[in-house]
């Protein structure tokens, strides 16, 4: 069963073409936070940072963790453990996006890091390591369902 309030939201993203027009109710979680895929053990040694070594990054990638106030240097990204939280079994990475003002990104769609460009329903449907879905994402409800007799 799910609640009234779920309920709301399954209906209201239906009527949602994209994420600017669901922000009123994610409050743009994508935009501050970066699901990262460690062992949380590893941010139990020394050191202000915790590097992880991201394979082959484009231009657009890097462009995407600067933002983020993330460093890359020789290969390797660095995130400042102070700005990491573990929930449950996820370790998120916080820190809001500079080019986020309020809820509306300021880079014209075009512009964006394709890592903000490549968040659509059938990726989001699809597990991998780039995208973890906030738990107010719009994809969330619109790769639901509502059934009839909830």
């Amino acid at each position: 069963m799910i609640d009234e309030e779920e309920k709301q939201k399954y209906c209201e993203a239906t009527k949602c073409e994209n994420c600017v027009q669901w922000h009123k109710h994610c409050n743009a979680e994508c935009c501050r936070s970066i699901s990262l895929n460690i062992d949380s053990k590893l941010l139990e040694g020394g050191g202000r940072y915790i590097s992880v070594n991201p394979g082959k990054l484009g231009m657009s990638d890097i462009k995407y963790y600067s933002n983020h106030g993330v460093d890359y240097l020789r290969g390797l990204l660095r995130f400042k453990k102070e700005r990491i939280e573990v929930i449950g079994r996820k370790v998120i990475y916080f820190w809001d996006c500079n080019r986020l003002n309020g809820n509306l990104c300021l880079d014209h769609p075009d512009k964006k890091p394709k890592l903000c460009k490549a968040l659509t329903l059938d990726s989001a449907k699809v597990i991998n390591k780039t995208f973890g879905v906030t738990p107010n994402c719009l994809f969330k409800y619109k790769s639901k369902e509502v059934k009839k007799n909830d």
